[in-house]
């Protein structure tokens, strides 16, 4: 799914996705990470979209954040 760039505001740190507008946080690629790994995570709470990817594209992304958690 693609978004444009009028769909993210970043000063209100909110998108729009399938016209509903959602809040996000920037988080650092370790986490990125983290949640790749773990996607429903350990709280209970909604989660619109999870991870839908073939496991050859997941395990190269997975791979591309774990580099970049590393350089810093």
């Amino acid at each position: 799914m693609r978004l444009a760039a009028a769909d993210v505001v970043p000063v209100g740190r909110t998108l729009r996705l399938r016209d509903k507008r959602y809040r996000y946080q920037e988080i650092s690629p370790r986490e990125v990470v983290r949640l790749l790994e773990n996607p429903r995570g350990a709280i209970p709470i909604g989660r619109p979209m999870t991870p839908a990817l073939p496991a050859a594209e997941l395990a190269q992304l997975l791979a591309d954040f774990r580099a970049l958690s590393t350089e810093r």
